[in-house]
């Protein structure tokens, strides 16, 4: 019960916001949204896939279908209202890191406001993103096929040999990177930029 208020079934798998204004209750194949006091204030016919996760808001997001073959990234606000923000892969990750709600679809890494436009959008070539965390707070840390990248405020990092995929140059939101122009070297005769 939210707050002894029976709930559809004994079958429900409950997420509440880290603010405590919302219960967000999945059974079956709907979504309930509850103010705390236990007054039902949505009801949506639609299947979660994966742990979803919370705004600054207390808004929910999470991988779901309404029909079970297209999957997308939904924002659930916390006044009832849904939103399909992007299509996505069933097994895609979505995670709240730097003030941003982050979704991976294959080598990409999207972000979303709290609004649910897309804000951002990181792309690791040859990678396939697995998970994702937000770690100290100041960068978003991404797991993909065989790397750990750290994506910060000033550029991709990443741990080992530069693999020269120019994820950062050509990710920076400022389009501050560039790989120096050397003459000699085959790889950077003509530099890179952004």
């Amino acid at each position: 019960a939210v707050l002894g208020k029976t709930l559809p079934s004994t079958d429900n798998t409950l997420y509440v916001n880290p603010q405590g204004t919302r219960a967000y209750v999945c059974s079956g194949s709907y979504l309930y949204t509850y103010s705390m006091d236990g007054t039902k204030i949505a009801q949506k016919t639609i299947t979660l896939s994966g742990q979803p996760a919370f705004d600054d808001q207390g808004n929910l997001y999470s991988i779901a279908t309404e029909d079970s073959s297209d999957y997308y990234l939904y924002q659930f606000k916390a006044d009832g209202t849904a939103k399909q923000l992007k299509y996505v892969q069933s097994y895609s990750v979505v995670f709240w890191a730097n003030s941003r709600i982050n979704v991976n679809d294959f080598s990409t890494l999207y972000q979303y406001s709290s609004a649910g436009t897309q804000v951002g959008k990181f792309t690791l070539p040859d990678s396939s993103i697995k998970a994702g965390c937000q770690g100290d707070g100041t960068a978003i840390y991404v797991v993909s096929s065989s790397k750990l990248y750290k994506l910060t405020s000033t550029g991709v990092k990443t741990e080992g040999d530069c693999d020269f995929c120019f994820a950062c140059i050509h990710n920076c939101p400022q389009k501050a990177i560039q790989f120096q122009s050397l003459p000699d070297d085959p790889l950077l005769a003509r530099g890179e930029v952004n």
